[in-house]
């Protein structure tokens, strides 16, 4: 197994334990390079949970884990990762996107966003 599928089966497994608690009504993953300033912007519009679950990447690995964790999530619409996926974008198509930002190094977490039902 390579490593990029190794952080991505962990990542799977914590959000799995994270969605398994009744506290959680949904979920999104995401990438960011700042993940303090994504955490402050998910608060303000009342997402107060933010988890880095896969940390010092470099920008196209995190978000090509990001793209994986996504599909792998919403893949079978009977498990609970795919109905407790964000409501409004569990059926979209996956959009790649860093926000016009491309840092050097390894600086870039994938997250999880969680807020209650």
């Amino acid at each position: 197994m390579s490593k990029h599928e190794e952080i991505i089966n962990r990542c799977l497994d914590d959000i799995d334990v994270l969605i398994a608690s009744p506290q959680v009504g949904q979920f999104l993953v995401g990438y960011t390079s700042d993940l303090e300033s994504r955490r402050k912007s998910y608060i303000r519009i009342g997402i107060p949970q933010v988890f880095a679950i896969a940390t010092q990447l470099q920008h196209e690995e995190a978000l090509d884990i990001e793209k994986a964790l996504f599909e792998r999530c919403v893949a079978i619409k009977s498990s609970r990762r795919y109905l407790k996926y964000h409501i409004e974008k569990r059926d979209s198509k996956y959009i790649r996107s860093a926000g016009g930002v491309k840092p050097a190094g390894a600086s870039c977490v994938v997250y999880v966003a969680s807020f209650s039902a």
